[in-house]
């Protein structure tokens, strides 16, 4: 079986992880494996690279436009694949002109976003044999929208990041002395691209509110980076507040922290939620499409109505004070989330769908 993988470009995001995942994955069981973007290299290049997957780009230089993808139909043509899953905006609006051309190969759609569709992109989704989404949530907007249910699978996302848990304990006190942090103020963790829809500006202005020690450390890069540094100076809270960029292992970043905090306003289905679970962290989060189904509301973190600051604030204030609680709502955590987003598992269901089509 030879299956292209489609994405724009590697820049350090989920769908992204999940493409390089899920194309390394089908390579280890046997499967060739070509991950073809139109952007060359990217953020996550590296990671590709590491994972030995073969990558072939469409530019042959960065152009820094992530639609124009020239011999887009050419390469396709030389590679010949089997079957062709399309990953992440772009691509999928690129699903028509694909199977236009190419009408005997099958190519599989994907829906992994909160934000709202293209038309190119819900046109190609009606047409499609066979959708990908990564949760209910995604899956019921398509239903909503009259593409019928038989033909969309709900995967949700595996655990592709890699937490090494060898000498845990001392990691977690290594990186507070790093930091000049003390064993006992709260750490609170956010990790997400500094993008509109991921809300940090709200986060900084309800965690100012939190009156006992803590520290908030914030994993990412992008455009509102700047912007919100300067929030953080206004709001007073630039000493306890920590721009760490982009960090490939998080590990230890993880193990030194108390609390997950996401307060995004677009989501599909958050890898950070799962990854901070892997972790042993509790969640608080906003229901926003499908964070819902990343954690067990009240089990192993709080469900918070989007943009309801106080209830958010409360939450924050629950798991600063309960240490035990935290303790508890984490352990919770980590036991189902290394069942439920197993990504051995998760492959394999990748794998017996499209043998399925592929194979009718």
């Amino acid at each position: 079986m030879h299956i292209l993988l489609i994405q724009d470009y590697l820049r350090c995001g989920g769908t992204e992880m999940q493409s390089i995942s899920l194309a390394a994955g089908f390579q280890v069981h046997g499967w060739d494996a070509t991950l073809l973007t139109i952007r060359p290299k990217g953020p996550l290049f590296p990671t590709a690279q590491k994972k030995n997957i073969k990558v072939q780009s469409l530019q042959g230089v960065d152009l820094k436009i992530n639609w124009l993808h020239p011999g887009l139909i050419r390469t396709i043509g030389q590679l010949n694949p089997d079957v062709i899953l399309l990953m992440g905006r772009t691509a999928n609006c690129l699903g028509n002109k694909i199977s236009m051309q190419f009408p005997s190969i099958p190519v599989i759609g994907s829906l992994r976003t909160g934000r709202n569709l293209p038309s190119a992109y819900y046109n190609f989704l009606k047409n499609c044999p066979h959708i990908f989404a990564n949760s209910k949530w995604a899956a019921d907007q398509l239903i909503a929208r009259d593409i019928p249910h038989h033909k969309i699978s709900i995967i949700p996302n595996g655990n592709v990041c890699e937490l090494n848990t060898a000498h845990q304990v001392d990691r977690r006190r290594a990186i507070r002395e790093k930091f000049s942090i003390s064993a006992e103020t709260t750490v609170f963790l956010k990790v997400a691209s500094f993008i509109p829809g991921k809300n940090h500006h709200e986060l900084l202005r309800i965690i100012e509110k939190v009156n006992k020690p803590f520290e908030l450390w914030l994993v990412g890069t992008g455009p509102t980076e700047n912007a919100c540094k300067k929030d953080a100076a206004k709001l007073n809270i630039k000493g306890v507040t920590r721009f760490l960029g982009q960090i490939p292992e998080l590990s230890d970043l993880y193990f030194g922290s108390d609390v997950a905090l996401l307060t995004s306003r677009e989501e599909s289905m958050p890898n950070f939620i799962v990854e901070s679970q892997t972790a042993g962290l509790p969640v608080i989060a906003y229901d926003c499409a499908g964070v819902s189904e990343t954690f067990i509301p009240d089990e192993s973190g709080f469900l918070v109505g989007a943009g309801d600051q106080n209830l958010f604030q409360q939450k924050i204030e629950i798991l600063h004070e309960n240490i035990q609680l935290r303790k508890s709502m984490g352990a919770r955590g980590r036991i189902w989330a290394l069942e439920k987003f197993d990504p051995i598992e998760r492959l394999k269901d990748y794998m017996q769908i499209i043998s399925r089509i592929v194979n009718n």
